[in-house]
């Protein structure tokens, strides 16, 4: 792993992890190494111009510093980093930096989510980047995408935010909508005619969609009325 840290004005941390694993920007950051192992054989038996961490406990801590105020101005990060285990779960924080008493920080980490039943969000080692200022949420009521009784999916595509549906009477379908703002949302149908659009997402600038049958007995929903069978993927035409 090599990393460094631009915050606009200038390079303020470099770490090649070569030699050493000491700062070597004009910053000179202090940094304390725990558990980092230098001049490992890399990938493909290649000399690795990078350091090895062991997914528990390897860590470089850097001192705080005023250059290191994360949010002030526009700021670039780039570093390498590669995972000799592709089935690895938890591939863990590359920058880190938080107040827990004031609730302010930034996080770069890669994320693994399982899906389940209740979520169609399942990925493997996403890039997730996230920001707390301590301020309190403002929510905003967006309105109801038709008569949906559950919004089983969200995706943002080109700038376009679209949500997929349940509905649950016998002649409703689960449809995708694309929301126009305010509390409108456009209703772009369901070719299937199955009761829940439950997943929505982007692959190579396209749109895709798939359908299922959300099964509604046993729940306060009441019997599952439309029983046409989802297990279908659409991809939406740029015309909607």
């Amino acid at each position: 792993m090599s990393t460094v840290v631009d915050l606009g004005a200038g390079l303020v941390g470099h770490w090649p992890l070569t030699r050493d694993t000491l700062d070597h920007s004009s910053s000179g950051l202090p940094t304390r190494a725990l558990d980092v192992a230098l001049g490992v054989t890399g990938p493909g038996g290649q000399r690795a111009t990078a350091a090895a961490f062991n997914g528990d406990t390897s860590h470089l801590e850097v001192a705080d510093h005023p250059a290191l105020h994360f949010g002030r101005e526009d700021v670039s990060l780039c570093t390498w980093v590669h995972t000799d285990e592709p089935g690895c779960d938890s591939v863990g924080s590359i920058l880190s930096k938080f107040d827990l008493d004031r609730r302010q920080g930034v996080q770069l980490y890669a994320l693994t989510n399982d899906g389940v039943t209740s979520t169609a969000t399942a990925n493997s080692r996403q890039l997730s980047f996230g920001v707390d200022d301590g301020s309190e949420p403002a929510w905003t009521d967006c309105g109801r995408p038709g008569n949906a009784t559950l919004v089983a999916a969200l995706g943002v595509v080109d700038g376009a935010l679209y949500a997929g549906s349940l509905e649950i009477s016998a002649k409703a379908s689960g449809r995708l909508w694309r929301y126009a703002g305010g509390q409108a949302w456009v209703d772009l149908g369901n070719p299937a005619g199955s009761n829940v659009v439950n997943s929505v997402t982007e692959f190579e600038g396209a749109l895709y969609c798939a359908v299922g049958r959300y099964v509604c007995d046993g729940s306060v929903l009441g019997p599952t009325l439309n029983q046409i069978p989802g297990g279908r993927v659409f991809r939406v035409q740029p015309d909607g």
